[in-house]
């Protein structure tokens, strides 16, 4: 969890390890979008409010799936509880007598874009120890509560007495793994004020520090590229998909409406559509489910790759600083192809 505050506010959000919202053993706010993970980019929120400090706290089973941090920041604490709600009670306790008298209560698994601010001075006026951001779909887990009045987080005492606040931007609950993919797409085609890391080269296309686009691979807008990953010959990368960091898609393979996550290898001529790929697992965003790849010329961690040298002059690695020199494709489509053929396997949601 997270907690951000300043003399008068303060701010806490978790990532909560229940099945429907991990994949592939990691909880979906720890996993990166377009380039960061959605727990660093609460926290960035929370600074970029003005807030003076922050707290993560997390429980201890999810401490080897905690992000790194792009900047460092003093102010920004780490906590490991066994018991959240315990926790998160004692926390509040400090903070009350560290003279904090508000502080903000969010979960990692949420992505709200609302004005702080606003929500803080509304749960001011209304004089209740707890209130509750809400949107069109119902409540959210996002709350700005008193710290002398609310000395234990549970469902029952944030329920009771509520305040609500309707959130009226754009909110996405990360409760699924495809609920990561409707976030990706929607950054990449600007329905919401997230962007990706990096730089945008070419309108709707982003390359992130490092990573290497062979000459003759096609990236088809909107589309992101992550550190340190390298797209060989012949390979597409179309319908708003997104490559994470330190991935590899082969030769001749088709990445369409879909997200590869950090340190996975796509094999050479495959076509994934519709999907969300993460080491050898396969999430099909179709049919609702996850899938193990046993054959790792498919699918396989990038831990398990024995990096092949590329040809000089074709594989270009980017630089945030440098200028674009490799060539790329904003307009052109994906050619048709049968979904199965000589050379060219299919994996498809």
């Amino acid at each position: 969890m997270v907690f951000g505050a300043d003399r008068e506010c303060e701010f806490l959000s978790a990532p909560r390890p229940s099945t429907q919202e991990t994949f592939s053993g990691q909880p979906l706010a720890c996993l990166e979008v377009l380039g960061r993970t959605m727990v660093e980019r609460t926290v960035q929120q929370f600074f970029q409010a003005d807030v003076e400090f922050v707290t993560l706290l997390a429980p201890v089973a999810l401490s080897h799936s905690l992000p790194s941090f792009r900047e460092r920041n003093r102010a920004l604490k780490v906590k490991l509880a066994n018991d959240m709600p315990l926790a998160i009670g004692r926390t509040l306790n400090e903070y009350s007598r560290n003279g904090i008298d508000n502080c903000f209560v969010v979960s990692g698994n949420l992505y709200a874009e609302t004005d702080l601010l606003d929500f803080f001075f509304f749960h001011r006026e209304a004089m209740r120890p707890v209130s509750r951001a809400v949107d069109h779909d119902g409540p959210l887990d996002m709350w700005v509560v008193d710290t002398a009045k609310a000395m234990r987080f549970d469902g029952d005492q944030f329920s009771k007495d509520v305040n609500s606040y309707l959130i009226g931007g754009y909110v996405r609950r990360l409760d699924h793994p495809a609920d990561l993919r409707g976030l990706i797409n929607d950054a990449l085609v600007g329905r919401c004020a997230m962007r990706p890391s990096g730089r945008e080269a070419k309108p709707g296309i982003w390359i992130d520090s490092g990573a290497g686009i062979d000459r003759r691979a096609r990236i088809v807008s909107p589309a992101y590229i992550g550190r340190g990953s390298r797209v060989h010959e012949d390979a597409l990368i179309t319908r708003s998909s997104s490559i994470e960091r330190n991935c590899r898609i082969d030769c001749g393979t088709v990445i369409e409406d879909s997200s590869i996550l950090a340190n996975t290898s796509v094999g050479i001529w495959l076509d994934l559509r519709h999907a969300i790929a993460c080491g050898d697992k396969l999430f099909s965003l179709a049919h609702g489910v996850a899938v193990e790849i046993s054959d790792p010329s498919l699918l396989q961690p990038m831990a398990n790759v024995v990096h092949a040298a590329p040809a000089r002059g074709n594989l270009e690695v980017i630089e945030i600083e440098e200028e674009n020199l490799f060539p790329l494709s904003t307009q052109e489509e994906a050619p048709a192809r049968p979904k199965w053929q000589l050379g060219a396997n299919l994996i498809q949601g």
